[in-house]
């Protein structure tokens, strides 16, 4: 029931404030800390989204290194799944950083990043997202 609620206050909200192609990093940033929990509702299914897709694209292209490779490929090519997959999840989790932070500690860092910086404000709120992630998550 409860999901079925958010489903449609999100489809109730004007679509193209929230349109990914016109989506920028301060209109996401208002959402974010708007009073409407609908808008805060909307806010984290968009970075629970983003980091969903940032991790999958990421595990994605190790798997396509490790594929396409042919010196990596010679490598591994009789490593069994089982015994490579502990090697695997910890290049995904180095590499992606976020695994393990919650969608609103992440859209709380979005928000303070933008804050903070605002020239990202007219820049997709990919690019903000992701330099974000580099300089709050990611710190070598």
């Amino acid at each position: 029931m409860k999901t079925q609620i958010l489903l449609i206050c999100f489809l109730l909200l004007p679509i193209g404030v929230y349109a990914d192609s016109s989506l920028k990093a301060g209109d996401l940033e208002r959402i974010c800390t708007s009073s409407s929990e609908d808008e805060r509702v909307v806010c984290s299914l968009i970075v629970k989204a983003y980091k969903d897709g940032f991790i999958e694209g990421i595990a994605n292209g190790i798997i396509g290194a490790y594929r396409y490779d042919p010196d990596i490929l010679a490598i591994v090519k009789d490593v069994k799944a089982k015994d490579f997959a502990p090697r695997f999840n910890k290049v995904v989790a180095q590499s992606t950083c976020i695994q393990n932070v919650q969608v609103d500690d992440l859209a709380k860092a979005f928000s303070g990043y933008v804050k903070l910086n605002p020239s990202v404000q007219a820049a997709p709120y990919r690019t903000a997202m992701f330099r974000m992630i580099e300089a709050t998550y990611c710190k070598k």
